[in-house]
Order: structure tokens, then sequence, then C-alpha cells
């Protein structure tokens, strides 16, 4: 056997390396990994605009001196079985370069060390392509002080600025950077970082700056209710902290809430936490369902940043997929069963008091599960509504088939908050008495009033 060298062309390779599926929000999550693992505590992401067509994000970090920088700038430029701290949110030394690359054509990357050296390296994918070669551009004195945004790197002790050039892959699906779908995408990212860096901003004071305003954390369980103890599963060569939480019944969170936690029928299920940065939400990696009863419920798992536990997870370089080890599988399976089976009790609870003997409606469950609602002519109110007006019987059955279910669970779908409407004016209460109503019966009848299904 003989062997031969196959280096692929740097330019079909790099080209073909733009595709490997980063979104917008990915991309830019994956230079502030870099930020935070550099020790950042300021994090500033400016978005283009018509008379700025660039992106830069710039950090406070440790920097890099000009050796080390061109090493990151090559690919693959650590091992994967490289010894990294706890703390580290890389793996693949790919990141920097497919993140920045699959978004732009020219990334230039310019840091501040120790010493107040600043060193700047680019990729241009054009020149890579006239060229064919792995030709990693090394900026001198006069080129770097040319860069944009390089007075606020001046300015820092230590730090690293990363720009994004030649924005192509935004030009081809927004093609104006003012236009009201590429501001919807601006705003479409600075949620992904607030949600996906929370623990950060919330725990440890980190400040991400989205253009020039500071970020608020999207904590996923807000105001939840942890259901059981927080379990901690040994699985390879480490653990798994696992913890179980039940959302706030929707007619008690705030406007403000709802909107940060989102679809709460897409957002159920799992919240995986690699070093404290979520990497993957909303599934129950097929051990379960998506259902409305389950949609408050969520489970956040804990893992460390090993290699590992990183193959075990089937962790990809963009941080957003990963597959459920079968080594925590069964146990996992236990916890999601515990957790949805809380949440359907808590909607049982709710229906029951609806749909109680002494209410006004029925729950009617047919054979073949098939599911209707009437109303309960056995009430003492409406008993004595019949004996007085028998011919109103008809109405209120045609009232109780025309129930708007569709457009209730529509509402409710849309995590809509409904409100009670006022059924038990002076009037109201006068008409009841007359029908024979009790101060108890009244006093049950108002309770039911206030009942918000909406949960």
């Amino acid at each position: 056997m003989r062997t031969v060298s196959a280096v692929p062309p740097a330019g079909n390779f790099m080209e073909s390396a733009r595709s490997i599926g980063y979104s917008l929000e990915a991309a830019v999550a994956d230079i502030i990994d870099n930020s935070i693992s550099a020790g950042a505590r300021c994090i500033e992401v400016q978005f283009p605009r018509k008379m700025r067509p660039f992106l830069t994000i710039i950090d406070d970090g440790e920097g890099m001196d000009g050796p080390e920088l061109k090493q990151a700038m090559v690919y693959g430029s650590r091992p994967i079985s490289a010894a990294r701290s706890s703390a580290d949110l890389g793996r693949f030394g790919l990141g920097l370069k497919l993140a920045s690359l699959s978004q732009c054509r020219r990334l230039t990357v310019a840091c501040k060390d120790a010493q107040g050296i600043i060193s700047a390296a680019r990729w241009d994918l054009d020149y890579v392509k006239k060229t064919d070669g792995w030709e990693l551009m090394l900026l001198d004195d006069d080129e770097i002080e040319g860069l944009v945004d390089i007075e606020k790197l001046r300015n820092r002790r230590t730090g690293t600025l990363v720009i994004w050039e030649e924005l192509d892959q935004l030009l081809l699906a927004y093609s104006d950077f003012e236009g009201s779908h590429f501001v919807r995408k601006t705003s479409d990212v600075s949620k992904h970082l607030s949600l996906v860096f929370h623990k950060f901003i919330e725990e440890d004071g980190v400040e991400i700056r989205f253009n020039g305003a500071a970020l608020e954390a999207r904590n996923p369980f807000v105001r939840a209710q942890e259901v059981f103890a927080p379990e901690r599963l040994r699985v390879l060569d480490g653990f798994v902290d696992v913890r179980g939480w039940m959302l706030r019944p929707v007619s008690q969170l705030t406007k403000e809430e709802l909107d940060m936690l989102g679809d709460l029928t897409e957002a159920q299920g799992f919240y995986v936490y690699r070093s404290r940065r979520l990497v993957i939400w909303g599934s129950w990696f097929r051990l379960r369902t998506r259902t409305d009863a389950s949609r408050l419920a969520r489970i956040e798992v804990n893992i460390p940043s090993t290699e590992r536990f990183d193959r075990a997870w089937c962790l990809d370089v963009k941080k957003s997929s990963a597959v459920l080890p079968p080594e925590i599988r069964q146990a996992l399976r236990l916890t999601v069963d515990r957790l949805q089976s809380r949440s359907r009790r808590s909607f049982a609870r709710v229906r029951t008091r609806e749909c109680s003997p002494e209410g006004f409606w029925l729950r009617i469950e047919e054979e073949g599960g098939s599911v209707s609602y009437g109303l309960n002519m056995n009430s003492e109110p409406i008993r004595r509504l019949l004996a007085k007006a028998p011919e109103a019987r008809s109405i209120l059955k045609t009232i109780a088939a025309t129930l708007p279910v569709n457009s209730i669970y529509a509402d409710s779908s849309d995590n809509k908050i409904f409100s009670s409407l006022d059924a038990l004016s002076d009037q109201d209460r006068q008409v009841l008495e007359s029908l024979g109503a009790t101060d108890e019966m009244i006093d049950h009848i108002r309770k039911l009033c206030n009942v918000q299904f909406n949960h």
C-alpha cells in the first residue's frame, strides 16, 4: 500500500463548509461562546445597517497574542480530545471560522493581549478562491488602524473584535438592512441570545449589549415551581443533574412573562445545558409527545463539557442538535412520566371544578372516546327556570350546542388570558334569588365564574 497527499482545494472546501447549516442566531451565539470562554464580562453585538454593512462583536475577554490568534484562525485549531476547563464552551476548534463564514465572505479578528499589543488576521473567501490556497491574511499596523471599531478595542485592557464583512447570506435573504423583515430577524437573534445565555446574564452578571441595549435574561423557568427534588445521575465520566419544573398556570402569568416564555406548547420538554449554556430545548427526545396538557412541564438537564459527554449526546458543532444517550434514557423517561402526570392532574382539577355536579356544565364522555359538553339541566337554578318557563329548554340546549369549542381551543393554544365576565351583577343576583337560589348556591356560582380555564 502507498499513500498520497489528499489536501482538499481550499476554495472548494471553504465554500462547501458554509452550508453546514448555521442559522444567523446560532452563528452569533457561537462567537459569544468564545467571548465567555475567554472570561469576558461585557460583550457588544452590533448588527449591520444601511450605512454600516457589517456585523461586529467585541468583548473584554483575555484576548490573544499574534501566534495564538494565528492558531485560532486555523480550521480544527485544537484537538477534540484536548483537555479544556469546565468554563470552556468550545469543543471542535471550528466554531469561529464555520459560524462566521457561514454568514459572510470576509472574517477579520483583531485581539489585544495583556501587553497591549493588537494583532489581526483575516479569512477572505474571494482571495482564497482566487489563489486556491490556505492563505490566511495577517494584517499590518496600517491595516489594523483602518478596521471598524478598532478604537473600542484600544480602549479595553484586553479583548477581541470580530468583524463580518461581505454579508452575502444576509443580503440574499434580506435585501434591505433596514427593512421590516430584517428588523424582525434582528429581534429573533436578540431573543435567542437572551435565552441561550440567560444563566450567565442572571447569575454571573455578564453583560451582552445588542445594538447598544443590554439584553435581559429570558429565563425559561420564570416563576416555575420545582416539582420534585433535584436528581444527580452518574453517567460516563461525570454527573448529570436533573430538575423537574412546572410553570404556573397562564392565568397567573403577566403578559411580559408570557412573551418571555413564548409558545408554551412548542417550548415544553427538556432544557439541556452544557456548562450552563443552553444548547437544546423544546423537545421530549421522543420519550413522549407534546400535548396541551403537558405544556407547563419542563425538565432542566445540566451536563458537563467533556469529550465523552459531547460524543454521547452527539452534540454537533453548532450546538443546536443532540441525541439522548441510552445511558440515561430510561431514567429520564421516568422523570418525564412523573412530570407529565403532574401536569395532567392539574388540568383535571380545573376541569373538575368547572364541570361539577352543582355547576351549569356537564362533561359527557361517550363510548369511543368522544366528548361533549352540555348544560346541567338538573342544577337548581336551571330546574327552577324551566319550571317557570318550560319553553326555555330548547333555547338552553341550542346555547350549549353552539359552545365555540374551536375558538376557545385556538385562544388557549395562543396562550390568551381568559378573563371572567361580570356574570353576577346585582340584577343577576336578584334573578337567581327569584328562581330560588340560596346564598350558598349563589356563592358557588360566583366561584365558578372566577374559574379561568386557560391553564
